[in-house]
Order: C-alpha cells, then structure tokens, then sequence
C-alpha cells in the first residue's frame, strides 16, 4: 500500500495558511529574505560592471550670428534646417572623422580601444551616440559609455575636435 502524502500536499495553495506561517515564523523568513536579497545584490553587483559617461554638446545654429545672412548654407547649396542637422548627425559618426580622432595623439593607446582588436573605427561607430537634446533644439549631444570614464571622456573629445576639424571648418 502506497503511503499517504501529506496534507499540505494534498491540499491546494491556501493564501491564509501561508500568511499564518509567516506569523509563526517572521523572523526566520525575514532573515532568510535579507540573505537571499543580499546575495542576489552582490551577483548582480559583481555581474553588471558600472560604465562611465563622457556628454559633449555642441551648438548647430539654424542660422549664422550676422546680419546679412539669412539662410543656411552647406557646400554653397541652401539646404533647410532639418537636412542640415541630419547631414551633421551623420558627418560626426562618419568612418572618415572616427578614423582621425582614432589618428590624434594618444587616442590609439587607451585602453577602450586597444581593446577592440578588429576594427576600433565600427566599434566606437557603435558605441558613439549622438543626438539632439530636443526634436527642435540646436545642441547636438555626444555620448559615450565605457567602463573607464577617463577613456569615454578622451575619446568624445577626440571626436568632437575631429568632428570641428574635418567637418566644420572645411565648410567655412
């Protein structure tokens, strides 16, 4: 004959039965929690390395500080504002500015980018982020997240004096 099962088995799930254990048993189960919270804190902690940030803005004005001039101007063409600030959006995350700040002194040592032994040019396209602060505003932002802010901070401004050097200043 097969042995009985116990009745808590038998039973189906009764919420006030689990309520009136935890009654008998608070301090246990809160001890217990405390642990098993702590330990899955510290995995999570040791798991997840914290990343540093480096933010740059820069200024796109819609139009040129003079008085005489009154539209935008891209390579003698008049271009709208909107086009303009795309083209810039793509011209910063462009391989041609990434591989001259990737060329700036220094730049090529850090350890971010030695670290990326295949193309150091695709992987800070990748990890570079650039974006208007508003739908409509004229500063756009450059961000970059690794887990050596010193690094992050190096390379975003390598970016942006390349970005002013090969991009900016040709178009004057």
């Amino acid at each position: 004959m097969a042995a009985a099962r116990p009745e808590i088995l038998r039973n189906p799930f009764d919420p006030n039965w689990l309520l009136h254990s935890f009654r008998r048993r608070w301090i246990l189960a809160t001890g217990l929690g405390l642990l098993v919270g702590a330990l899955f804190a510290g995995l999570v902690w040791w798991a997840a390395p914290a990343k540093s940030s480096a933010v740059a803005l820069l200024e796109l004005a819609s139009v040129k500080p003079s008085v005489d001039y009154v539209l935008t101007k891209v390579r003698g063409r008049t271009v709208d504002y909107n086009t303009y600030r795309a083209t810039q959006l793509s011209a910063i995350k462009s391989r041609y500015v990434l591989s001259s700040a990737l060329r700036q002194q220094g730049i090529a040592e850090l350890a971010s980018v030695r670290a990326e032994q295949s193309d150091p040019v695709v992987w800070l396209q990748d990890e570079l982020e650039v974006k208007f602060a508003e739908r409509e505003g004229e500063l756009m932002q450059v961000l970059l997240k690794l887990e050596n802010g010193n690094d992050a901070r190096l390379l975003v401004d390598a970016v942006i004096d390349a970005y002013i050097a090969d991009v900016v200043d040709e178009e004057k």
